[in-house]
């Protein structure tokens, strides 16, 4: 329940957002506040416009990529509020990506269109019963089979399920790892475990704009995961 309340309430200020700003402030703003209500509506409903207006892919790929940068400083928040011991390993990691994928969202901005892109993305209210109750499910499941496989199957068990379920989502497996930490998950394996779901995660989005979008949107928004995903697990694993 407290997982439900602190995922949808994150997603709930994003939905909020949007409501407020509107479209009229374009693609840009539209991605970011989107993103944090489902990065994953944003990359759907952008992917299928490159094709109506190959000319603004570079503001197309903004806006996705824009929603995905949500992704770190969102799991960052979320397992601070749940288990700060283990959040504060990520808040490096979590910087450097973030600073790394900005500056090539700057490079994308400065050499592309400056039009404005009205966002037509359609969210739902995170705090809807049906919403919450899938949320919820979600949760529950993800964290039964961690321990399930965790105990039959040790910690490869753990990597397994982590990335199945980072194919989906980032928020259930991120917290459902970070609870199990508080007890008798090693931190390591912890942490190891939600990187290998973002980076499933990452893929997918990934995937969404190559079978979706066109080939130069999948090409900006495969470079701006990749350099995300890689800054971020050299800087945990170096550090």
């Amino acid at each position: 329940g407290l997982m439900v309340v602190l995922v949808a309430g994150i997603s709930f200020l994003g939905y909020i957002a949007v409501r407020i700003v509107g479209i009229k402030h374009g693609i840009g703003l539209m991605g970011l506040f989107g993103g944090i209500v489902s990065s994953t509506a944003v990359t759907l409903s952008l992917s299928r416009r490159s094709h109506e207006s190959p000319l603004l892919t570079k503001n197309l790929a903004i806006g996705i990529n824009l929603a995905c940068s949500i992704m770190l400083l969102r799991l960052l928040v979320e397992m601070y509020v749940l288990y700060p011991a283990l959040a504060t390993r990520m808040i490096l990691p979590t910087l450097g990506a973030s600073l790394v994928g900005y500056l090539f969202l700057g490079y994308l901005y400065v050499t592309s269109r400056k039009e404005t892109i009205v966002q037509t993305t359609v969210f739902k209210n995170p705090f809807r019963l049906s919403e919450a109750l899938l949320l919820g499910l979600l949760f529950g499941a993800v964290l039964a089979l961690i321990q399930f496989f965790h105990t039959h199957f040790g910690n490869s068990g753990v990597y397994v399920v982590s990335f199945i379920s980072g194919l989906a989502d980032t928020d259930a497996i991120a917290l459902s790892l970070a609870t199990l930490a508080r007890n008798e998950l090693a931190h390591e394996t912890a942490l190891r475990a939600l990187i290998l779901a973002m980076f499933a995660n990452s893929f997918i989005k990934f995937g969404i704009t190559l079978f979706l979008g066109n080939a130069s949107l999948a090409r900006y928004v495969g470079t701006y995961l990749a350099l995300n995903m890689i800054t971020f697990a050299s800087l945990y694993f170096y550090f």
